[in-house]
């Protein structure tokens, strides 16, 4: 997920960040994770739809999922 169109979106309308933060919306460390794009919970998402007045589309993003590559070491047998 990414979260780029909340910050895109708090731009526009003049409302820095942090100023969630200190409207006690969310804490320090779910700033950090949205900005990291990390996982957040859906009630703080809500929370933030309200407050924005706007939709859940209009703050995320889904990514595609990119699996990781595991390296498979082949076993011989004697």
């Amino acid at each position: 997920m990414t979260y780029a169109k909340l910050f895109r979106l708090l731009k526009k309308r003049k409302i820095n960040p942090t100023d969630l933060i200190e409207y006690g919306l969310i804490t320090p460390s779910t700033m950090t994770r949205l900005r990291n794009g990390q996982q957040v919970s859906l009630y703080t998402l809500e929370i933030l739809c309200r407050f924005l007045h706007c939709g859940l589309s209009d703050i995320v993003s889904v990514t595609k999922y990119k699996k990781k590559k595991t390296s498979r070491t082949r076993r011989t047998t004697k």
